[in-house]
């Protein structure tokens, strides 16, 4: 397999880099900017792509992880070093998202509805599970076109799924959580996960199918056609049958808005992989990209603010008029990126350091 297909290639990290700042500016905009601006044209063009970030994060998260997978693929199918790495990365998603949640530390005093909103499914569990559900794909399946087959159909089964599983009556608050929004999660597992799953098939389909494979630009012509077909299944589906998507639940779940939103996450891939083609990453961009979810995660504490220490929405509060909320999103993402990256790069020297020490007082009590 030519390595140029699975190396960092720039249309990858620049729509997950795109999805992060959209998804931080749209987090700005919903807590800090003030009523008066949330009733301008400009917010109001904003919000026709605040519905794309989720999405398209979710499906780019997906292609990546196939496509840093394949070249070791089936060792993430066995107990190995590998599958363990990514375990581990699991249970970190889980418990960093649950920590971001908790609304203060004295757990003991936790009424249900506080301990359903620290269990509640945000972003960053559904993505760990998501990771999870692809590994235990892989394990299950015996070649990369089973993955890609059982991907698919379990993607299209969490579509079908998402409707029935909000208009169910009353059902155990765990499971609720999972698959919901009832119970109070933003991003349930279903139908999230199938955002996932469908970038995990395009990155299947273009490792595997040789005509998209040679090249990146057909790879758009596929995922821009895919994502137009998804755009127009959806409005015509809304069309046939209304919904009211103000409605949280009827916004996650129900399939029509799901294909629309779909479709038009593919269409903007689709343009970057037009644009970039075969371009590699600039060590900026793949920074930026490789560290998206702490990036994320950064943003969450500085905007809403940890238990005892408040963010700047309870700082500030909607008070915000629109050049400063417009403002605002683009320096914290940048700050956010500047503050992770050096992070990680200040843990990675002290890591080297400290094995070096460790191995030289190992050498001399061998030699005392």
């Amino acid at each position: 397999m030519p390595d140029d297909r699975t190396r960092r290639l720039g249309f990858i990290d620049s729509a997950r880099t795109l999805a992060m700042a959209l998804m931080v500016q749209g987090h700005v905009c919903d807590n800090l900017l003030s009523a008066s601006g949330k009733a301008s044209e400009l917010y109001q063009r904003h919000l026709l792509v605040r519905g794309l970030t989720g999405p398209l994060f979710f499906l780019v998260s997906g292609f990546a992880f196939v496509v840093a997978s394949d070249s070791a693929w089936h060792e993430y199918g066995r107990p190995g070093d590998r599958l363990w790495g990514r375990l581990r990365r699991v249970a970190l998603l889980l418990g960093v998202g649950t920590l971001l949640q908790i609304p203060r530390w004295s757990g003991p005093a936790f009424t249900r509805d506080d301990w359903v909103y620290v269990l509640r499914c945000g972003v960053l569990h559904t993505i760990a599970w998501s990771l999870l559900t692809a590994l235990g794909l892989i394990a299950l399946t015996r070649s990369r076109r089973a993955f890609t087959l059982a991907a698919l159909g379990l993607a299209a089964l969490a579509i079908a799924a998402a409707p029935l599983a909000s208009a169910s009556g009353t059902m155990p608050v765990a499971l609720g959580l999972l698959i919901r929004t009832q119970e109070g999660s933003l991003f349930p597992v279903v139908p999230w996960i199938a955002h996932f799953l469908l970038g995990a098939v395009a990155a299947r389909l273009y490792l595997d199918v040789r005509h998209l494979g040679t090249s990146p630009r057909r790879l758009a012509l596929f995922t821009g056609s895919a994502g137009a077909t998804l755009l127009l299944g959806g409005s015509l589906w809304q069309a046939l049958q209304p919904v009211d998507t103000r409605l949280l639940a009827v916004w996650v779940s129900d399939p029509a808005v799901f294909l629309s939103r779909a479709g038009l996450a593919w269409c903007v891939f689709a343009l970057f992989a037009l644009a970039l083609g075969r371009l590699a990453s600039r060590p900026w961009l793949k920074a930026v990209a490789s560290h998206a979810l702490s990036i994320y995660v950064a943003h969450l504490v500085v905007l809403y603010g940890i238990p005892d220490h408040p963010g700047l929405v309870q700082r500030y509060g909607a008070t915000l008029d629109l050049a400063q909320t417009y403002l605002t999103g683009p320096l914290l993402f940048v700050g956010c990126a500047i503050a992770m990256i050096a992070l990680s790069s200040f843990a990675q020297a002290l890591g080297t350091r400290l094995r070096a020490a460790a191995a030289r007082v190992f050498l001399a009590g061998a030699r005392g």
